[in-house]
């Protein structure tokens, strides 16, 4: 069926096939090799940002309540003004009162003279 200058012809072409092959799987595992690397990346970058996300809601929880905390702190350093210009008022007008008094002594009772800034009630508690 073959002659020999045919079978040699066959064998030619087949190692001439098979070193085609070999240059173009390796070049198919190169690029199967590269594409992994890149998935494994970018798995890698999923990963991170999914803690990037993490750590940023974190911080933002965290700066809700420094928040909550600023607006307590700027109520009671707001309210001091308050407070000094009640005991500016109460100090003005104790020595005009100090003074008023039948004799110029100070009177007993310390607090009779000063004014009533603050009503607090005051009950006495049942066991």
């Amino acid at each position: 069926m073959y002659s020999r200058g045919s079978l040699r012809q066959s064998q030619r072409s087949d190692t001439l096939e098979g070193t085609q092959h070999v240059p173009a799987n390796n070049a198919l595992l190169m690029r199967l090799q590269e594409k992994q690397k890149e998935y494994d990346n970018l798995v890698q970058v999923r990963d991170m940002s999914k803690q990037l996300v993490t750590y940023f809601e974190e911080l933002a929880k965290s700066m809700e309540g420094l928040s909550d905390g600023s607006h307590a702190i700027a109520s009671v350093l707001n309210n001091w003004n308050h407070v000094f210009r009640l005991m500016s008022l109460a100090h003005e007008q104790a020595p005009d009162q100090i003074e008023g008094s039948e004799n110029g002594s100070i009177a007993e009772d310390n607090n009779a003279g000063l004014p009533t800034m603050v009503k607090v009630p005051v009950q006495a508690a049942d066991g």
